[in-house]
């Protein structure tokens, strides 16, 4: 899967194209995401710290997910969550500035997210591991 993704802040994680691919591992086309924030894909503890991460982000100009793959959990639209691989690259844009793109690669198959907020502790703890290990 590759979604592209603004990276100006006043639009800062909306979606703005995204390829086929995006429907065989997160359940959702094209034109249900396209200009919505990056969110929808993920569950809702790591769509809180995503934004955090920008604010965070904007504030400093640190880059450390950049470049680098790295493992995070991916929510799928009929509410299953699923483990996967990500590599963001930042890239100039001449109609939207700066942009971010993401290629995701699925790890393991999905699981219920009612089964994840029951360990919503561990899960909480695997996030704060992701973002704060930079």
């Amino acid at each position: 899967v590759v979604i592209h993704v603004s990276g100006n802040k006043d639009t800062a994680g909306r979606i703005l194209k995204s390829n086929q691919g995006l429907a065989k591992i997160f359940g959702y086309s094209k034109s249900e995401v396209n200009g919505h924030t990056i969110n929808i894909l993920m569950p809702s503890l790591f769509a809180k710290r995503h934004n955090e991460f920008l604010d965070k982000f904007f504030k400093t100009g640190h880059k450390s997910v950049f470049n680098t793959e790295r493992n995070f959990f991916g929510l799928h639209r009929n509410g299953c969550c699923f483990h996967m691989k990500m590599l963001i690259k930042q890239m100039p844009n001449l109609s939207e500035g700066i942009q971010y793109v993401g290629m995701i690669c699925q790890i393991h198959n999905a699981v219920s997210y009612t089964h994840l907020r029951a360990h919503e502790t561990s899960l909480h703890l695997v996030c704060r591991l992701l973002l704060e290990k930079k």
